[in-house]
């Protein structure tokens, strides 16, 4: 039976197909981590057969590397069963080998003196640089922190001082552990034999593939080791305690442990580091002495009392702390970078009241670092997630988060999404909705000078959108949501207030139960859920003591209410039709038209806008990319329309050409064989758009649509 898994230690597959494929046969070679008996340090022999079900495997070659640096250190199945956990943990850090060479073999050649070695070590004179005036103990304190042979070698050549031999023995320590014979020797003949070796890695790479591979993996297994010294400490949590998983770093990995941790904040707090390449992560606290998590490299000591704690998460681990108390104590709080700022950060609170001196945390830890933060409550009936988790950012500390609806299940709630910007400003509206379900993935507010959106957008998700009246000044006053779920949709369904007397409703349409309307002006927020796919599950607003009152639903009864219905396409001689969203624009009195284009393929236009002379604009289709905008100074004689089909019934639109008497005007693709002539004929027409995320079909009319099947 094939099998194709990936190796944690070099980052490539262990895959089957590459058996009897000379240099590259070792990546079909796999090491069960087993022993072969309890006694002994000897795993199980290496196969090529087929992966046993449940088990833990590296490539054999990647063990046997391992092996050199464990020596005779014993082990078991409890180690082999953490080295393997913690080798998964640790993944996002870990390098992957740059060749398909095998990492178990060294080039026999790796010693030899290069043809460069005497102009390699020219370096500059002492004093010829600012690091001439700089002692000698401060330049050999310099190399003890680079573990990188280039840096050092880089500053050899500007301070021509020699690093000390302790310096060597470290950066040579891969391969003595691969061969006993590259200790060998006296002491300066070692330094001029692991310099040869690191010179020829520096100045030709190419020619030492194996061995370039064996120092990533010997790196990698280095990093799990150091980790597994690290031991556990603290009180077992009992899984009856009722907490709520307050704050969650968002790692990808499992919590292995969860422990609890009773403190006295009055006596201040120990918060403890571990490193990670150049990452520090929580690992642990402590208080009066007693650790709880991992003791990790290095610590802070926090002598006051506090009332809380704001972290902030890489989507591994937590990062920094800030400790919450009548002055605010940050450790190693980020500063926002002009590039990417905080979007890929996590911040989120846990507070508790200021005269409650013992506080109970319970600490969910995976092999190395904290997880997760939850408090212990009392409480049995209100266990949802606070609003104390937010991505990007911590809201302004003048607003305060509402809930407007909440249909977050038992399952894990993502961070909140939010921003904070006046709606009324906005000029338009978009809600990405999945087809079947009406379950909303995200929104899309368009500003005058920027787009906002929230939400975890799914790529097949339809947007659907409402643009404002900005001639006639339209603005967006309340917004609700419907205080239950349909059984179809297990998210939110939003109903957004215009100042025309218009809702818009994206989500289930036929829901009735409203929860009280709140005010737009100072932003929202939202979480999402992923039940078979991502949808919105928490949606909110902010408010201050200065804003209005929530208004009743019944008090803000619309004239006129915006939904999308469905319609169904048939296909000739096909069984099964196709249901798409039904968006309807008139044709008359037109004054221009924007024709938009699907983002993710220019070929294909996706919807159009047209604007009136004597009423609001109208959206058919999905407003996406905007690709061209047409004037019309006559009415529309006719559209003429350039399909192409994919997938015998996806029906796209590539071209259309709208004629009026004396003109005609030409957007997208207009050639090939599929086209189509709709003849505007009557007074007040009407042009409805049918669509999907991969359909589109344009009608003047929705009696039994039957469209042909392509061959």
């Amino acid at each position: 039976m094939g099998y194709s898994t990936i190796c944690y230690l070099c980052g490539q597959y262990i895959d089957s197909t590459r058996a009897g494929q000379g240099s590259q046969a070792w990546q079909a070679y796999f090491q069960i981590l087993q022993q072969h008996d309890e006694h002994h340090n000897r795993l199980v022999e290496p196969s090529d057969t087929s992966i046993p079900p449940d088990t833990n495997v590296v490539h054999a070659a990647c063990w046997v590397v391992v092996a050199k640096v464990l020596g005779s250190a014993t082990i078991n199945a409890d180690w082999l069963e953490r080295f393997y956990r913690c080798l998964q943990d640790l993944k996002p850090f870990l390098k992957s080998i740059l060749s398909s060479h095998s990492p178990e073999v060294l080039e026999p050649n790796l010693e030899h003196e290069s043809d460069n070695d005497e102009q390699t070590f020219q370096v500059a004179e002492r004093g010829a640089t600012i690091f001439g005036h700089i002692p000698i103990e401060i330049i050999q304190m310099i190399y003890s922190f680079l573990d990188c042979y280039t840096d050092i070698y880089n500053l050899q050549q500007l301070t021509n001082v020699e690093p000390d031999y302790k310096i060597w023995y470290i950066l040579g320590q891969k391969y003595q552990d691969y061969d006993a014979h590259f200790a060998e020797g006296t002491e300066q003949n070692l330094i001029n034999k692991f310099r040869r070796i690191l010179e020829n890695l520096r100045q030709r790479p190419s020619f030492f593939p194996h061995t370039l591979n064996y120092g990533t993996v010997w790196d990698n297994v280095k990093v799990v080791l150091n980790k597994l010294e690290d031991t556990l400490a603290g009180e077992n949590f009992d899984s009856n305690i009722l907490h709520y998983n307050a704050i969650s770093s968002g790692s990808r990995t499992k919590s292995l442990n969860k422990k609890i941790s009773y403190f006295d904040r009055t006596l201040g707090l120990t918060i403890r580091f571990t490193y990670v390449g150049n990452r520090r992560y929580l690992c642990g606290f402590g208080c009066d002495g007693e650790i709880t998590g991992y003791k990790g490299d290095s610590f802070f000591q926090i002598p006051s009392a506090f009332h809380g704690l704001q972290l902030v998460s890489d989507g591994e681990g937590f990062i920094a702390i800030q400790i919450l108390s009548q002055t605010a104590i940050p450790i190693y709080w980020p500063k926002e970078s002009s590039e990417t700022g905080f979007h890929s950060f996590i911040f989120g609170q846990l507070e508790w009241p200021y005269d409650q001196n013992i506080v109970t945390l319970i600490i969910s830890l995976d092999s190395y670092k904290i997880c997760g933060l939850s408090k212990k409550t009392e409480d049995t009936i209100n266990l949802c997630r606070p609003t104390s988790v937010w991505q990007s950012s911590f809201p302004p500390q003048n607003l305060r988060p509402a809930v407007i609806v909440n249909h977050h299940s038992n399952s894990s709630t993502w961070p909140y999404m939010f921003f904070i910007k006046d709606l009324n400003t906005s000029i338009a509206v978009s809600a990405f909705v999945d087809l079947e379900t009406r379950s909303i993935s995200g929104f899309e507010f368009i500003f005058s000078s920027s787009v906002q959106r929230l939400g975890h957008i799914q790529s097949l998700a339809v947007k659907l959108s409402y643009h404002l009246d900005i001639e006639r000044e339209e603005k967006f006053l309340w917004l609700t949501c419907a205080d239950k779920h349909s059984h179809k949709n297990k998210g939110i369904t939003v109903k957004i207030f215009t100042s025309l007397g218009r809702t818009i409703i994206f989500g289930d349409e036929t829901l009735t139960t409203w929860a009280p309307g709140s005010s737009c002006k100072n932003g929202i927020f939202c979480a999402s859920e992923i039940f078979d796919k991502y949808c919105l599950s928490v949606f909110g607003t902010f408010f201050n003591e200065s804003d209005e009152p929530e208004q009743s639903v019944e008090l803000l009864q619309p004239d006129i209410s915006i939904v999308w219905e469905t319609q169904t396409v048939k296909f000739d001689g096909y069984i099964m039709p196709t249901l798409a969203f039904l968006s309807t624009a008139s044709l008359s009195s037109i004054s221009k038209i924007t024709i938009y284009t699907d983002d993710c393929s220019e070929k294909y236009l996706s919807g159009m806008k047209i604007f009136h002379t004597d009423k609001s604009p109208e959206i058919l289709g999905e407003a996406r990319e905007e690709y061209r905008t047409i004037r019309l100074e006559e009415s529309l004689r006719h559209i003429l329309i350039y399909y192409t089909i994919n997938y015998s019934t996806c029906y796209r639109i590539q071209g259309l050409v709208f004629t009026c008497p004396s003109k005609s005007y030409k957007v997208g693709l207009c050639k090939g064989p599929l086209q189509e002539l709709l003849e505007i004929t009557t007074d007040l027409p009407q042009l409805y758009w049918i669509f999907d995320r991969s359909f589109s079909y344009l009608s003047l009319s929705l009696d039994d649509i039957t469209l042909k099947v392509a061959s």
